[in-house]
Protein backbone atom coordinates (compact mmCIF):
# COMPACT_ATOMS: atom_id res chain seq x y z
CA UNK A 1 0.00 0.00 0.00
CA UNK A 2 1.12 3.78 -0.43
CA UNK A 3 2.01 5.73 1.84
CA UNK A 4 -0.79 7.83 2.11
CA UNK A 5 -4.63 6.52 2.46
CA UNK A 6 -6.39 7.70 0.12
CA UNK A 7 -10.07 7.84 -0.47
CA UNK A 8 -12.36 5.19 -2.67
CA UNK A 9 -14.01 8.80 -4.47
CA UNK A 10 -10.81 10.30 -4.74
CA UNK A 11 -8.86 10.00 -8.11
CA UNK A 12 -5.05 9.57 -7.97
CA UNK A 13 -2.12 8.55 -10.05
CA UNK A 14 1.42 9.59 -10.41
CA UNK A 15 1.78 13.07 -12.53
CA UNK A 16 3.18 10.76 -15.56
CA UNK A 17 -0.37 10.53 -16.48
CA UNK A 18 -1.05 13.60 -17.20
CA UNK A 19 1.94 13.96 -19.91
CA UNK A 20 -0.36 11.21 -21.94
CA UNK A 21 -2.29 11.77 -24.95
CA UNK A 22 -6.00 10.99 -24.22
CA UNK A 23 -6.94 13.40 -26.84
CA UNK A 24 -9.40 10.42 -28.55
CA UNK A 25 -11.11 9.82 -25.36
CA UNK A 26 -14.97 10.99 -25.28
CA UNK A 27 -15.99 12.64 -22.06
CA UNK A 28 -18.10 9.96 -20.92
CA UNK A 29 -14.84 7.76 -21.42
CA UNK A 30 -13.15 9.86 -19.68
CA UNK A 31 -14.99 9.45 -16.35
CA UNK A 32 -14.70 5.30 -16.87
CA UNK A 33 -10.93 5.92 -17.35
CA UNK A 34 -10.33 7.94 -13.81
CA UNK A 35 -12.93 5.66 -12.15
CA UNK A 36 -10.81 2.82 -13.10
CA UNK A 37 -7.83 4.63 -12.12
CA UNK A 38 -9.36 4.29 -8.15
CA UNK A 39 -10.03 0.77 -8.84
CA UNK A 40 -6.50 -0.63 -9.84
CA UNK A 41 -4.69 1.66 -7.07
CA UNK A 42 -2.38 0.17 -5.08
CA UNK A 43 -3.57 -3.29 -6.23
CA UNK A 44 -0.94 -3.94 -8.41
CA UNK A 45 -1.51 -6.44 -11.43
CA UNK A 46 -4.26 -7.49 -9.84
CA UNK A 47 -7.23 -8.35 -12.04
CA UNK A 48 -10.49 -6.72 -11.31
CA UNK A 49 -13.80 -7.32 -11.40
CA UNK A 50 -16.80 -4.30 -11.26
CA UNK A 51 -20.68 -4.96 -11.95
CA UNK A 52 -21.51 -3.03 -14.83
CA UNK A 53 -23.99 -0.94 -12.34
CA UNK A 54 -21.52 0.26 -10.17
CA UNK A 55 -19.82 1.66 -13.03
CA UNK A 56 -23.19 3.42 -14.41
CA UNK A 57 -23.59 4.95 -10.71
CA UNK A 58 -19.63 5.82 -9.92
CA UNK A 59 -18.72 6.67 -13.22
CA UNK A 60 -21.55 8.84 -14.20
CA UNK A 61 -22.67 6.54 -17.37
CA UNK A 62 -25.51 7.12 -18.98
CA UNK A 63 -27.86 4.19 -18.62
CA UNK A 64 -27.41 2.80 -22.52
CA UNK A 65 -30.74 0.87 -22.39
CA UNK A 66 -29.52 -2.34 -22.97
CA UNK A 67 -26.48 -4.59 -22.17
CA UNK A 68 -25.82 -4.89 -25.80
CA UNK A 69 -25.24 -1.10 -25.90
CA UNK A 70 -23.21 -1.44 -22.58
CA UNK A 71 -21.02 -4.00 -23.80
CA UNK A 72 -20.25 -1.51 -27.51
CA UNK A 73 -19.29 1.27 -25.40
CA UNK A 74 -16.82 -0.77 -23.87
CA UNK A 75 -15.30 -2.38 -26.83
CA UNK A 76 -14.94 1.15 -28.21
CA UNK A 77 -13.45 2.29 -24.94
CA UNK A 78 -11.05 -0.40 -25.13
CA UNK A 79 -10.01 -0.06 -28.82
CA UNK A 80 -9.06 3.56 -28.16
CA UNK A 81 -6.83 2.62 -24.85
CA UNK A 82 -4.89 -0.26 -26.71
CA UNK A 83 -4.53 1.97 -30.12
CA UNK A 84 -5.05 5.68 -29.19
CA UNK A 85 -3.89 6.23 -25.88
CA UNK A 86 0.26 6.95 -25.79
CA UNK A 87 2.87 9.62 -25.11
CA UNK A 88 5.23 11.76 -27.90
CA UNK A 89 9.20 11.87 -27.53
CA UNK A 90 10.82 14.65 -29.87
CA UNK A 91 7.51 14.27 -31.85
CA UNK A 92 7.43 10.81 -32.13
CA UNK A 93 3.92 8.95 -30.59
CA UNK A 94 4.11 5.92 -28.78
CA UNK A 95 1.49 3.77 -27.69
CA UNK A 96 1.06 3.30 -23.84
CA UNK A 97 -1.39 0.54 -23.55
CA UNK A 98 -2.43 0.96 -19.46
CA UNK A 99 -4.28 -2.02 -19.25
CA UNK A 100 -3.26 -6.02 -20.35
CA UNK A 101 -7.23 -5.97 -20.24
CA UNK A 102 -10.44 -4.49 -20.71
CA UNK A 103 -13.20 -6.95 -21.31
CA UNK A 104 -16.89 -6.84 -20.37
CA UNK A 105 -18.95 -9.49 -19.99
CA UNK A 106 -23.02 -9.44 -21.59
CA UNK A 107 -23.56 -12.76 -19.45
CA UNK A 108 -22.35 -11.93 -16.07
CA UNK A 109 -22.56 -7.80 -16.66
CA UNK A 110 -19.46 -7.08 -14.98
CA UNK A 111 -15.89 -5.70 -16.42
CA UNK A 112 -12.81 -7.03 -15.95
CA UNK A 113 -9.48 -4.90 -16.09
CA UNK A 114 -5.90 -5.58 -15.28
CA UNK A 115 -2.98 -3.03 -14.85
CA UNK A 116 -0.40 -3.73 -17.59
CA UNK A 117 2.69 -4.55 -15.37
CA UNK A 118 4.54 -1.79 -17.20
CA UNK A 119 2.78 0.94 -15.66
CA UNK A 120 1.74 -0.32 -12.19
CA UNK A 121 4.18 2.18 -10.49
CA UNK A 122 1.95 4.62 -11.90
CA UNK A 123 -1.21 3.58 -9.45
CA UNK A 124 0.83 1.53 -7.17
CA UNK A 125 2.86 3.44 -3.15
CA UNK A 126 1.93 6.59 -4.23
CA UNK A 127 3.72 9.10 -1.83
CA UNK A 128 5.06 11.77 -4.01
CA UNK A 129 4.54 13.52 -7.42
CA UNK A 130 0.82 12.87 -7.95
CA UNK A 131 -2.36 14.64 -9.07
CA UNK A 132 -5.28 13.85 -6.84
CA UNK A 133 -9.12 14.90 -7.29
CA UNK A 134 -12.74 14.17 -6.59
CA UNK A 135 -14.20 12.00 -8.85
CA UNK A 136 -17.55 13.24 -8.72
CA UNK A 137 -15.97 16.52 -9.21
CA UNK A 138 -14.67 15.79 -12.29
CA UNK A 139 -17.29 14.05 -13.71
CA UNK A 140 -19.67 16.57 -13.49
CA UNK A 141 -17.82 19.41 -15.36
CA UNK A 142 -19.76 19.61 -18.90
CA UNK A 143 -17.03 18.27 -21.63
CA UNK A 144 -13.52 16.68 -22.40
CA UNK A 145 -11.86 19.46 -22.88
CA UNK A 146 -12.97 20.82 -19.28
CA UNK A 147 -12.14 17.81 -17.72
CA UNK A 148 -8.26 17.41 -19.57
CA UNK A 149 -7.60 20.96 -18.04
CA UNK A 150 -8.80 20.43 -14.90
CA UNK A 151 -6.98 17.24 -13.98
CA UNK A 152 -3.62 19.46 -15.58
CA UNK A 153 -4.39 22.15 -13.12
CA UNK A 154 -5.25 20.05 -10.11
CA UNK A 155 -1.50 18.99 -10.46
CA UNK A 156 -0.67 21.87 -8.99
CA UNK A 157 -3.17 22.63 -6.85
CA UNK A 158 -1.88 21.95 -3.54
CA UNK A 159 1.80 23.37 -4.40
CA UNK A 160 2.51 26.44 -6.83
CA UNK A 161 -0.76 26.68 -8.03
CA UNK A 162 0.23 27.72 -11.86
CA UNK A 163 0.95 25.88 -14.72
CA UNK A 164 3.41 26.79 -17.52
CA UNK A 165 2.96 24.70 -20.53
CA UNK A 166 4.46 24.92 -24.57
CA UNK A 167 1.67 25.32 -26.92
CA UNK A 168 1.95 22.37 -28.48
CA UNK A 169 2.51 20.48 -25.58
CA UNK A 170 -1.07 21.85 -24.15
CA UNK A 171 -2.51 21.03 -27.30
CA UNK A 172 -1.62 17.20 -26.82
CA UNK A 173 -2.51 17.10 -23.27
CA UNK A 174 -6.19 18.45 -24.14
CA UNK A 175 -7.09 16.35 -26.93
CA UNK A 176 -6.83 19.58 -29.48
CA UNK A 177 -7.94 19.14 -33.10
CA UNK A 178 -4.80 18.69 -35.49
CA UNK A 179 -6.53 20.75 -37.83
CA UNK A 180 -7.08 24.12 -35.14
CA UNK A 181 -4.92 26.86 -35.58
CA UNK A 182 -3.07 28.02 -32.14
CA UNK A 183 -5.70 30.88 -31.73
CA UNK A 184 -8.52 28.61 -32.68
CA UNK A 185 -7.53 26.10 -29.69
CA UNK A 186 -7.50 29.34 -27.49
CA UNK A 187 -10.75 30.84 -28.56
CA UNK A 188 -12.45 27.75 -28.97
CA UNK A 189 -10.79 25.15 -26.16
CA UNK A 190 -8.92 26.49 -23.80
CA UNK A 191 -10.93 30.34 -23.06
CA UNK A 192 -14.41 28.68 -22.59
CA UNK A 193 -12.75 26.03 -20.62
CA UNK A 194 -11.15 28.76 -18.36
CA UNK A 195 -14.96 30.10 -17.64
CA UNK A 196 -15.62 26.65 -16.48
CA UNK A 197 -13.28 26.60 -14.32
CA UNK A 198 -13.42 29.24 -12.33
CA UNK A 199 -15.98 27.84 -10.10
CA UNK A 200 -13.44 25.38 -9.18
CA UNK A 201 -9.84 27.36 -9.53
CA UNK A 202 -10.22 30.87 -7.70
CA UNK A 203 -9.36 33.65 -9.57
CA UNK A 204 -8.09 31.42 -12.47
CA UNK A 205 -5.78 33.08 -15.09
CA UNK A 206 -4.63 32.65 -18.65
CA UNK A 207 -1.34 34.27 -19.55
CA UNK A 208 0.23 33.81 -23.51
CA UNK A 209 3.72 33.44 -24.42
CA UNK A 210 4.82 34.62 -28.03
CA UNK A 211 7.91 34.42 -29.66
CA UNK A 212 8.57 38.34 -30.22
CA UNK A 213 11.45 37.57 -32.03
CA UNK A 214 9.84 36.24 -35.00
CA UNK A 215 7.65 37.36 -37.57
CA UNK A 216 3.86 37.93 -36.25
CA UNK A 217 5.22 36.83 -33.13
CA UNK A 218 3.83 33.09 -32.50
CA UNK A 219 2.15 31.64 -29.76
CA UNK A 220 4.96 29.54 -27.78
CA UNK A 221 3.47 28.75 -24.48
CA UNK A 222 0.54 29.42 -21.82
CA UNK A 223 1.19 30.01 -18.04
CA UNK A 224 -1.97 29.43 -16.16
CA UNK A 225 -2.03 30.55 -12.24
CA UNK A 226 -4.66 30.86 -9.45
CA UNK A 227 -5.48 30.98 -6.06
CA UNK A 228 -6.62 28.29 -3.38
CA UNK A 229 -9.52 26.53 -4.68
CA UNK A 230 -12.98 27.42 -3.96
CA UNK A 231 -14.74 25.43 -0.68
CA UNK A 232 -17.41 24.05 -0.93
CA UNK A 233 -17.14 22.54 -4.09
CA UNK A 234 -17.52 18.60 -3.34
CA UNK A 235 -20.65 19.25 -6.18
CA UNK A 236 -19.81 21.22 -8.98
CA UNK A 237 -23.64 21.10 -10.43
CA UNK A 238 -24.99 23.10 -7.83
CA UNK A 239 -23.11 26.07 -8.13
CA UNK A 240 -21.95 26.45 -11.65
CA UNK A 241 -23.80 23.43 -14.39
CA UNK A 242 -26.10 20.00 -13.84
CA UNK A 243 -23.94 17.00 -15.08
CA UNK A 244 -25.07 16.69 -18.85
CA UNK A 245 -25.74 13.10 -18.17
CA UNK A 246 -28.39 13.42 -15.73
CA UNK A 247 -30.28 16.85 -16.64
CA UNK A 248 -32.23 18.42 -19.68
CA UNK A 249 -30.90 22.00 -18.88
CA UNK A 250 -27.34 22.78 -18.75
CA UNK A 251 -26.45 26.56 -17.01
CA UNK A 252 -22.91 28.11 -17.10
CA UNK A 253 -22.76 31.18 -15.13
CA UNK A 254 -26.44 32.02 -14.91
CA UNK A 255 -26.83 30.79 -19.12
CA UNK A 256 -29.41 28.10 -19.20
CA UNK A 257 -28.60 25.80 -22.19
CA UNK A 258 -30.85 22.84 -23.92
CA UNK A 259 -28.77 19.71 -23.11
CA UNK A 260 -28.17 17.78 -26.32
CA UNK A 261 -27.66 14.36 -24.89
CA UNK A 262 -30.80 14.96 -23.14
CA UNK A 263 -32.45 16.02 -25.97
CA UNK A 264 -31.62 12.75 -28.01
CA UNK A 265 -32.42 10.56 -24.93
CA UNK A 266 -35.92 11.40 -24.55
CA UNK A 267 -36.33 11.79 -28.35
CA UNK A 268 -36.92 7.74 -28.66
CA UNK A 269 -35.40 7.84 -32.26
CA UNK A 270 -32.37 6.03 -30.47
CA UNK A 271 -34.64 2.70 -30.07
CA UNK A 272 -34.24 1.73 -33.75
CA UNK A 273 -30.55 2.54 -33.46
CA UNK A 274 -28.01 0.00 -33.20
CA UNK A 275 -25.14 0.04 -30.42
CA UNK A 276 -22.52 1.30 -32.61
CA UNK A 277 -25.04 4.16 -33.68
CA UNK A 278 -26.06 5.00 -30.50
CA UNK A 279 -22.69 5.69 -29.41
CA UNK A 280 -21.55 7.67 -32.48
CA UNK A 281 -24.57 9.89 -31.54
CA UNK A 282 -23.69 10.32 -27.98
CA UNK A 283 -20.22 11.37 -29.06
CA UNK A 284 -21.56 14.04 -31.39
CA UNK A 285 -24.08 15.54 -28.92
CA UNK A 286 -20.90 15.73 -26.53
CA UNK A 287 -18.86 17.52 -28.80
CA UNK A 288 -22.23 19.66 -29.74
CA UNK A 289 -22.38 20.65 -25.99
CA UNK A 290 -18.51 21.39 -25.65
CA UNK A 291 -19.44 24.07 -28.30
CA UNK A 292 -21.88 25.53 -25.80
CA UNK A 293 -19.58 27.33 -24.00
CA UNK A 294 -17.70 29.36 -26.64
Amino acid sequence: MGNYNFSDKTVVYNNTINEFDLGNLSSIELNLLMYLFIMVRDKGTEEITISGSEIRSKAHLKNPNTEERLKVFFDNFREKMDNKVGHYEDKQFYHDKLFETITYSVSDTCLTVKLNESYKDLFNDISSNYTKFDLSEFCNLPGKYEKHLYRLLMQFENSTRWRKDTINNLRIYMGCPECYKNSTFLKEIVRPSLSILRDVFDNLQLETQNDKGKRGKPLTGTFFKWRKSIENTDDISEKNMECPNSSKVVAVNDTQYDDPIEIFENSYSHTEMSPEEYWKRIEECEEELATMFD
